[in-house]
């Protein structure tokens, strides 16, 4: 249902709404590749026990192309998204990386019209249109961020993030029906 899916992506990004300011500081302690490490095995040691009792979830898994195309975007959309998001946020503000990174909706939204042939509502384009208009006047409006290191390039880095996850999203969405979510968040991790 495509308003379940909008409003579950809309609650994504409220949740990551928080996390910039989080990793920001934790990024002032330790490196981003140890970061995420730890949180990747934090998360893996946590949902393996889960492993087993979902494990009939991955029966949809048959061949090693299915293995390498979940990998693929398990990769894309853990941590090859996650690394570019946190190198990102050592040169821009918390504030500008949370206003751009949740702005992944609209590259989902667009990049699905695209490249997925979905109907996108008038509404829907109104929302895009307004919404990019506000990213663009976030980008450029550096001199606000003073307090960051290099924030034009941070920003850029931050829409980086943005490329990648709607890319391992769209991949997603094309074996949605194929593969139980369990299956696309383990192999991610």
């Amino acid at each position: 249902n495509r308003v379940i899916g909008i409003t579950a992506i809309f609650f994504n990004v409220l949740l990551w709404g928080a996390a910039p300011a989080i990793i920001k500081f934790g990024l002032d302690s330790v490196s981003p590749a140890v970061f995420l490490y730890y949180r990747f095995l934090i998360v893996t040691a946590l949902a393996t026990p889960l492993l087993y009792i979902f494990r009939r979830h991955f029966k949809s898994v048959k061949t090693p192309k299915d293995l390498a195309e979940l990998l693929l975007i398990g990769f894309l959309t853990n941590p090859l998204s996650l690394g570019i998001l946190f190198f990102g946020l050592r040169y821009t503000t918390s504030a500008s990386a949370a206003i751009l990174a949740g702005i992944s909706p609209i590259f989902i939204i667009a990049a699905s019209a695209l490249f997925l042939k979905e109907k996108i509502t008038r509404f829907e384009i109104a929302g895009v249109v307004l919404a990019t208009a506000g990213t663009l006047f976030i980008i450029f409006d550096t001199p606000t961020q003073a307090e960051a290191a290099h924030p034009l390039l941070g920003n850029l880095i931050i829409l980086t993030y943005n490329v990648v996850w709607t890319l391992g999203v769209l991949l997603m969405k094309k074996l949605a029906l194929k593969h139980n979510p369990f299956v696309f968040g383990y192999t991610g991790w």
